[in-house]
């Protein structure tokens, strides 16, 4: 998915908008399972990883949707296998900017769960992101 209004790193609002939008995903898991029974269908498990950075949108003539490219959305496939079945993680860089709203940390548990290697010579965090009261309930 792409989120537009996040190209301004000042809206907390937006960013906000992306955790709802993955925690939301990732309850209705269960829902989508009761469905799968009801079609006599498997159940499926699914991680959803998250990053910030410039993405490249293109048409295609033979589709009524666009593909998005490019390094973000390569990276957010590559640490896609560090969420816990139906799991969110999240990049160090949409991170970096979650912490300039301090207010978001009382609704949400950011983990740190491992480091992805980008051939660079720092290594990139990798979080875990679940709801506050999810994480209470447990």
């Amino acid at each position: 998915m792409l989120f537009p209004n996040t190209a301004n790193s000042d809206d907390k609002d937006a960013f906000e908008k992306v955790l709802k939008c993955a925690i939301v995903m990732k309850l209705l898991h269960k829902f989508v399972n009761t469905q799968m029974d009801e079609g006599l269908l498997p159940h499926i498990k699914y991680r959803i990883s998250i990053d910030f950075g410039k993405v490249e949108m293109a048409a295609s003539i033979s589709s009524n949707t666009c593909d998005l490219f490019g390094s973000t959305v390569n990276l957010c496939a590559k640490i896609n296998s560090m969420a816990e079945p139906n799991g969110i993680v999240i990049g160090g860089d949409f991170y970096t900017i979650l912490k300039s709203f301090p207010i978001l940390e009382k609704n949400y548990e950011f983990k740190p769960i491992g480091e992805y290697s980008t051939g660079m010579k720092q290594l990139y965090q990798i979080y875990s992101v679940n709801l506050v009261d999810d994480v209470n309930n447990y």
